[in-house]
């Protein structure tokens, strides 16, 4: 497969939570951002409202390694209390338990149908609409570096991954994991989850969420029987979605 031409940028924060669409009470985060979050934040750069963004699921696909994740401060969880309005009747009071990753750290790679989108938004990156946030509005996200485009390449080989999503689970294609004895011991295994990919909006805002099966891979590696699909910037092997 011929080389792409991708949008390269690195963001990192004090604070995030990826919540899952369909959580409740408790609302654990996914460890990366999720498609959804990745379009919302370039429409936050570019001064989109949310039912524009529609378009960008379809033209953008996105790739997500964690950097350093060494250097994470961990996860926490924090308490939220909030008022529900039931029409006439009493408000009544509840608290939600929402997961905090902290001191997160991500590189991005952003494939478009359209060369001049890549640098319309790379150019939206430097000059923000709105203020850059990871996907909750406290959550400010900082650009390290300046965004750039760069030139990937398609895997021959075939590496173990770290600290990436997988666009599949292990039932919908063959891969081997990394020996748990091996040193430094690897402590968290990976881990399958729906995610979210696009939003789809309408009357009134009111939206619907489309998923799909996937893996959250840490420094458990795995290692798929093809290469087919990985792409490298020479530093970091990831997927499309």
């Amino acid at each position: 497969m011929e080389d792409q031409i991708a949008l390269h940028y690195v963001l990192e924060g004090s604070f995030c939570s990826f919540r899952d669409p369909v959580a409740a009470k408790y609302q654990p985060t996914f460890w990366f951002p999720p498609k959804t979050t990745v379009v919302g934040f370039l429409g936050c750069a570019l001064g989109l409202e949310p039912p524009a963004l529609e378009p960008l699921y379809d033209s953008l696909h996105v790739g997500v390694v964690g950097i350093a994740p060494e250097t994470w401060g961990g996860i926490a969880r924090d308490l939220w209390g909030f008022v529900k309005l039931k029409g006439t009747s009493q408000p009544e009071s509840a608290v939600v338990i929402r997961e905090l990753l902290y001191r997160p750290r991500y590189a991005f790679y952003i494939r478009a149908n359209d060369m001049s989108q890549l640098e319309q938004l790379r150019e939206a990156l430097l000059d923000p609409a709105y203020p850059l946030r990871f996907g909750r509005g406290e959550d400010l996200a900082m650009l390290q570096g300046k965004p750039q485009l760069v030139r990937l390449s398609s895997m021959k080989e075939i590496p173990w991954l770290h600290w990436t999503i997988l666009p599949f689970t292990f039932q919908d294609i063959a891969c081997t994991l990394q020996d748990p004895s091996a040193e430094p011991k690897p402590r968290m295994p990976p881990r399958p989850f729906r995610m979210p990919v696009r939003f789809r909006y309408g009357r009134d805002w009111v939206r619907e969420v489309e998923t799909i099966e996937m893996t959250q891979v840490f420094d458990w590696g795995v290692r798929p029987t093809s290469p087919e699909g990985l792409w490298t910037d020479g530093k970091h092997a990831f997927y499309f979605v």
